[in-house]
This record gives structure tokens, C-alpha cells and sequence, in this order.
């Protein structure tokens, strides 16, 4: 996510997809698949910019993916030969 403010970490996002904030304009801009999307409406602040971004896409099928969690480890213990 690219910002002219404080930057704020984006969460799981898809490869290629990208939400920038103008904060001199107080635009926010999608970019997804090839395509740009500007939405209608000036935010404040990022946060408000990237909460309607991520509202938006997730109306138009994007479905956050969950962090990787590992239940048990798939290294297997040494052994040592003394």
C-alpha cells in the first residue's frame, strides 16, 4: 500500500492488489487484475480510505486469507549418534 501520510501495514492481501491513499486529493485508488479503480467520495484519513477499499473489494469477491498457522512442526527432532 502506497501512501503520502503514515503508512499503515496492509493485511493479506491478494498478489497485484494494491489500496493507495492520496492524501492530497483524499482519494483512494484500487488496483487489482490489470484494472485501476478510483472510488467516489474523499476520506479523511487512510484508515477510513482503506476500510472502504477493503469493504468494497470484499463485495466484489475478495476473500481475505487467513495467516498460515502450523499446528505441529514439520522439521523431525536430531538424533545424534554418540
Amino acid at each position: 500500500m502506497m501512501s503520502t501520510g503514515a503508512a499503515m501495514s496492509p493485511t493479506s492481501y491478494e498478489p497485484g492488489m494494491r489500496i493507495s491513499y492520496d492524501a492530497a486529493s483524499k482519494l483512494v485508488t484500487i488496483t487489482f487484475g490489470g484494472r485501476v479503480i478510483t472510488l467516489n467520495g474523499e476520506y479523511e484519513t487512510e484508515r477510513d480510505a482503506v476500510k472502504v477499499a477493503e469493504d468494497h473489494c470484499r463485495r466484489n469477491g475478495w476473500i481475505e486469507k487467513p495467516t498460515p498457522t502450523v499446528g505441529r512442526s514439520m522439521l523431525r527432532p536430531r538424533t545424534f549418534n554418540l
